[in-house]
């Protein structure tokens, strides 16, 4: 189904990035954006596939592109705080300390303004070429750290994009499988 939501190469791609990644290294970053991505269609091998809630966490640095846009660095998640989720470990580095409970409630709207130091790294796509930041590693920020000033953050029209994909897919799927539409 990965098919049904675009990934791979991105539309109109000549070999060079259209838009190039935020600088790789150490910096200083505030979580400036959290968004609902709505049910995806998830299958991994040996398991039947299934619909989950993702999100997406969007970090700033401050630091603005050649283009004069604001450069950000997004991790997307399944919205799920259990042991084997991606999301806990994320949400443990960055508060610096691991969860008590099995599932903790957590307010991921209350992350937004929150600053971190994060190590980005560059990543080539095997299938695209394209390269992109990465969030290599995330802790809290370090004590008499400054935390860097996000201007005119505005959330990009590809996460709204992101998020109808994944809607038309989550449909597809439940009307492959006979289910009724989700609310």
């Amino acid at each position: 189904m990965a098919d049904k939501v675009k990934a791979g190469k991105p539309k109109n791609y000549d070999g060079e990035n259209k838009f190039p990644p935020h600088p790789a290294g150490p910096v200083m970053m505030v979580i400036t954006d959290v968004v609902d991505l709505g049910e995806a269609v998830q299958s991994y091998k040996d398991t039947p596939t299934y619909l989950a809630p993702k999100c997406a966490i969007i970090l700033c640095s401050g630091q603005v592109s050649p283009s004069g846009d604001l450069w950000e660095v997004a991790r997307e998640f399944t919205v799920s705080t259990g042991k084997k989720s991606k999301l806990r470990p994320f949400l443990e580095a960055i508060r610096g300390a691991a969860y008590k409970e099995q599932y903790p409630d957590v307010d991921l709207e209350k992350l937004v303004g929150y600053p971190v130091y994060c190590v980005v790294s560059h990543v080539t796509s095997e299938t695209s070429g394209y390269t992109y930041a990465n969030i290599t590693s995330i802790a809290p920020m370090p004590p008499g750290s400054v935390k860097p000033v996000i201007n005119a953050y505005h959330r990009l029209d590809r996460w709204e994009k992101k998020r109808l994909q994944y809607a038309d897919a989550a449909a597809l799927y439940r009307e492959e499988v006979g289910a009724s539409s989700h609310k």
